[in-house]
């Protein structure tokens, strides 16, 4: 039933399709949707696993903190060094800021990886 990786790979944005997001608890390697569906397609043992785990739902096991925490990095990094983030309380960070926070996963650093998880999930489930 690969019809159903590549409907679910068309529902992912584009933006999204080459940022890991599922991890193999065999290999320990996050794979992209991208690579997801390559690895359906070329119908390998690595392709049935990473299935399986879209049919459930199931972004992987406790590296997806540290998925989510290095997606969140790479965001942050890719951000212009003069960009600041407000919050409704009326606090503002810098990017370094962010980075630091998200890197030892203080206050707004842990809601940031916490997000990014609820995001990744919701980019499964599409």
């Amino acid at each position: 039933m690969r019809e159903i990786v590549i409907r679910w790979f068309e529902r992912i944005p584009p933006v999204e399709r080459d940022e890991p997001l599922i991890i193999d608890e065999v290999t320990g390697r996050a794979y992209s949707p991208r690579e997801v569906l390559r690895e359906v397609l070329r119908g390998t043992s690595l392709g049935e696993r990473l299935q399986r785990k879209i049919e459930r739902g199931s972004l992987g096991n406790l590296m997806t903190r540290e998925l989510a925490k290095k997606r969140v990095l790479r965001m942050l990094e890719n951000l212009p060094p003069e960009v600041q983030l407000a919050t409704f309380s009326g606090k503002t960070y810098s990017r370094e800021e962010l980075i630091y926070l998200v890197q030892r996963e203080i206050g707004v650093g842990r809601m940031l990886i916490e997000t990014e998880i609820e995001r990744m999930r919701e980019l499964l489930s599409r």
